[in-house]
């Protein structure tokens, strides 16, 4: 064996000349120490040991419990991944059917717009036309009212003239009608040819009658006396029907005849005059009764 290759065996170690023999008493008890620092070495190793074990199964469980919490929240998340794309599935869906529906909508809406502005055309033309034809119905008013007004004036000329009393035709006056006699006679014979047309000679009891009758007499015909109804009997005044006449019904005597015993009228008032005096006459008859005779519709 070569110096370089000395190992422990060869080890020899040399007693210093002042180490000295322990007694056996010093060496059983540093065998002692040396056992209990290998048993409290060997304690604390095993304690260490423990320790460290348990502490390494604490953290295996502690990491198994994390591993398995970790796959229930992967599994968990999974499943909320997964309903969240379902969702999402959806919402594109739903989206989707809703751009659809709206794009119809608009569409339809464009339709509709299309056909409201139509509307809206034919609308104005409506409106056009009913402004010409407003306006058509207040000229063909305008024009309508304009006829009656003629057709009321024509009637009222045509009245005025159909309730003038004429000579020889029975007219309108109030509740009578009135018949003007073209030829002169005395009272008496004015008197009877009014009975003959089964009639009597006229009676106006109200001053007023008179001067509204003489009113609407032609101007040709204000020039003439006419008889009326109306005789002196005993200094009296009676009308034909044998009724009395008031004073106010008393006409005044004539400027030519003081003693006039039969009336007149003339210019509106009544006058009495001779009775043999020759004048036209007026005779009158019931509306009624003149109607029934066909001789004169209005009355």
């Amino acid at each position: 064996m070569s110096q370089e290759g000395v190992t422990y065996a060869d080890l020899r170690f040399v007693r210093s000349p002042l180490e000295k023999k322990s007694p056996p008493r010093e060496l059983g008890r540093r065998s002692w120490f040396a056992a209990s620092a290998l048993l409290g070495t060997c304690l604390l190793l095993l304690g260490t040991t423990v320790g460290l074990g348990v502490r390494y199964w604490q953290v295996s469980q502690q990491l198994q419990q994390a591993s398995q919490d970790h796959t229930v929240e992967s599994v968990v998340l999974a499943e909320r991944i997964g309903t969240k794309e379902r969702q999402l599935q959806e919402a594109k869906a739903q989206l989707r059917s809703t751009r659809e529906a709206l794009q119809d909508w608009e569409a339809a809406g464009s339709r509709m717009q299309e056909q409201l502005q139509k509307r809206e055309k034919e609308l104005s033309r409506a409106r056009d036309n009913l402004d010409l034809l407003m306006k058509e119905k207040l000229q063909e008013q305008q024009k309508r009212e304009e006829s009656e007004q003629e057709l009321n004036e024509m009637r009222r000329q045509l009245q005025e003239v159909q309730s003038r009393p004429q000579p020889n035709k029975w007219t309108l006056f109030g509740c009578k009608c009135l018949w003007i006699s073209s030829e002169q006679k005395t009272w008496r014979e004015s008197k009877e040819d009014c009975e003959k047309k089964e009639s009597q000679l006229l009676t106006l009891r109200d001053p007023s009658d008179t001067e509204r009758l003489w009113e609407i007499l032609p101007s040709v015909e204000q020039t003439h006396h006419f008889w009326i109804g109306l005789q002196k009997r005993n200094y009296y005044w009676f009308w034909v029907d044998d009724s009395w006449a008031s004073w106010t019904e008393t006409p005044k005597q004539c400027t030519t005849d003081r003693d006039g015993n039969c009336a007149q009228m003339s210019r509106g008032t009544r006058e009495g005059c001779h009775c043999s005096t020759r004048h036209r006459y007026i005779c009158e008859k019931a509306a009624g009764a003149a109607q029934a005779d066909h001789t004169f519709p209005w009355c």
